[in-house]
């Protein structure tokens, strides 16, 4: 019957109405059922969880985990017998074969064994493993080490440790591990022991690698500065091994879209390429403690977050001007202990979101531009210590509100400061202006004065010319260390210096002055 040619409207017929949409218009039950885990995977997690236990007194584990923003508990305790495994937050499964894909343990407080033997090589399907930060510290891994070799699907492999204390997970080699691993975007392994292992060549045929961290203390021998053309490589982490050795000028350009680059304190003696691919978009840059030499290339200020060149061989002077439109979130300089010279620029104290400017122990000379106009106010750290700073400090720099720490000691600065100005800065925590050639005009004394005078820990006032002891100084109860050396200061030392900084007090130096009396 063509149910079109009804005379009659089916709104007088209810039940007629609702079986005619019932065959025009089916209901479409879904054909999808739970997804249940294999029997044998089942089993092997099971077994996997009876080789742990539970330490969640580690209290080193839950501060390394929430560094990271987890927070650890104990993820295997929600596995009883009789619910399917990929029911469970720390694993999944692959909805089309029921296979148990990923599994995540990191900061599960696990303190036990993965021997060669462990039913979680059996898992071959995986294509995740996260195992990091646990106390995995009596496994050792056979030399054989076919075991992960044998989880050929892994995308992501984290086996990190959770600092360099104490004895550590153990891997025989790491051409071992990632031999066979021809899939993987992440690579994992901080603070695992690798035993005599160099980086091998063939990382470099890893194209898929999007980050690799390996920050461990034992790799060996050349770095292959090849890795840095991997085409999706945005995080190259191998911080903390000072047996690696590079020539990256035999590298002309790097072509990997890096965003995170952190080689802390690993022995390469050898100039930075003067241009990288046009694809490269670091935020943060950290190659504290090498042994990089030459120029700064102007690629570096590009990076948009932080830079950390310490402890480097750089010489020559900063760029005058840069690209501010990249640098609205850069938070982060530190260029401690090189050879820089010349004018620190004022584009620097403009970074609307600077929060530190370390630039401690290098040759600079002028501070003539600083803080020229809209000088930013979220800096809290200035160290601009031991250079050859001249001429007077400028009185703009005390409009730095928020600094908790201003070291400007061991300059040539050679003029009167007024002390009073100190009194802006209420969260100033540190104050260095000792091996100056200042002279410091203090408050008249005036015990019932309100100043509210900031609450230092440190106070380096030594070489500037004082004559009497501050009395701001009664009113610090949280003084640490206190130098007052090479002043004028005359006659018997006072008894209330005695009560200043309570028990905290761990330094005082009044030598060179002409003092009488004792500290008893």
């Amino acid at each position: 019957m063509d149910v079109r040619k009804i005379p009659y409207s089916i709104g007088h017929f209810p039940l007629l109405s609702l079986l005619l949409c019932f065959l025009l218009y089916p209901p479409q039950f879904s054909s999808s059922s739970p997804v249940l885990c294999r029997r044998e995977e089942e089993l092997a997690l099971l077994e996997l969880k009876r080789f742990f236990t539970i330490d969640a007194a580690d209290g080193t584990v839950p501060k390394t985990c929430s560094s990271l923003g987890q927070i650890p508990y104990e993820k295997t305790g929600s596995w009883p017998e009789g619910t399917s495994c990929c029911h469970r937050d720390e694993v999944t499964c692959d909805p089309s074969t029921d296979r148990v894909v990923g599994l995540d343990l990191s900061c599960a407080q696990l303190v036990g064994t993965v021997g060669t033997n462990s039913s979680l090589f059996t898992l071959t399907h995986l294509e995740s493993l996260n195992l990091a930060f646990n106390d995995l510290s009596t496994s050792s891994i056979s030399p054989q080490f076919k075991v992960i070799a044998g989880l050929s699907q892994l995308v992501s492999l984290d086996l990190s440790h959770k600092d360099n204390t104490g004895a550590q997970l153990e891997l025989p080699n790491l051409e071992m591990v990632i031999g066979n691993l021809t899939k993987l975007r992440q690579l994992h392994l901080d603070y695992v022991v690798l035993i005599n292992s160099t980086l091998p060549r063939s990382i470099i045929n890893l194209y898929s690698l999007s980050s690799i961290s390996l920050s461990n203390y034992n790799l060996l021998g050349e770095f292959p500065i090849e890795i840095l053309n991997l085409p999706h490589l945005r995080a190259l982490v191998v911080g903390c091994n000072t047996h690696l050795h590079a020539n990256f000028s035999l590298l002309p350009s790097w072509s990997s879209p890096l965003e995170v680059l952190d080689f802390t304190l690993c022995n390469f003696t050898s100039l930075l390429p003067l241009s990288i691919g046009e694809s490269m978009s670091l935020r943060t840059f950290t190659i504290t403690g090498c042994n990089f030499y030459g120029s700064i290339p102007s690629w570096v200020w590009n990076t948009t977050q932080q830079i950390l060149t310490s402890g480097n061989h750089f010489v020559g002077e900063l760029p005058s001007s840069v690209n501010m439109s990249k640098l609205s979130y850069f938070t982060y300089l530190d260029m401690l202990n090189m050879m820089l010279s010349g004018a620190i620029p004022s584009w620097l104290f403009t970074l609307p979101s600077l929060n530190s400017l370390s630039f401690g122990v290098n040759q600079f000379t002028s501070l003539s531009e600083f803080m020229a106009t809209n000088t930013s106010t979220s800096l809290e750290v200035l160290d601009l210590g031991t250079n050859n700073l001249q001429g007077s400090i400028p009185e703009s720099i005390f409009s730095l509100v928020n600094l908790r720490r201003l070291v400007l000691d061991r300059n040539n600065f050679s003029s009167t400061v007024n002390f009073s100005m100190v009194s802006k800065l209420k969260s100033l925590e540190i104050f260095l202006l000792s091996g100056n050639s200042l002279s410091l005009i203090m408050p008249s004394e005036n015990r019932n004065s309100t100043t509210p005078w900031p609450s230092f820990s440190f106070l380096g006032l030594s070489s500037c010319n004082l004559i009497e002891f501050p009395d701001l100084l009664r009113s610090q109860v949280n003084l640490r260390a206190l130098e007052l050396a090479d002043n004028k200061l005359r006659g018997e030392i006072p008894r209330w210096l005695l009560d200043i900084g309570n028990v905290s007090l761990e330094i005082l130096n009044l030598s060179h002055n002409s003092l009488t009396g004792t500290l008893e």
